[in-house]
């Protein structure tokens, strides 16, 4: 089965100003929880839209780039981004 990120982490981003700033050892800390959820769960797979500047983070936490960049209307660049569980 397949989970977006974004429904754990909705409201957390590291990379706009403007919107809520949490440091990254806490990020990954909610990462690594809501993989351990989705895991228990019987997931096998989480996928997020990573803007650019998040693509290295999210990579150092295992996950890998899926495709192209693509671009969200009024939020700028992103990559679709998956974690095998």
């Amino acid at each position: 089965s397949t989970t977006c990120l974004e429904r754990y982490l909705c409201s957390v981003d590291i990379g706009n100003s403007g919107t809520l700033r949490v440091g990254q050892h806490a990020i990954a800390a909610l990462v690594r929880q809501a993989e351990c959820t989705v895991r228990g769960q019987g997931g096998a797979l989480l996928w997020c839209n990573a803007r650019t500047g998040a693509v290295a983070f999210y990579r150092r936490l295992g996950w890998e780039v899926v495709g192209e960049a693509f671009a969200i209307p009024t939020v700028g660049p992103h990559f679709r981004m998956v974690r095998r569980l």
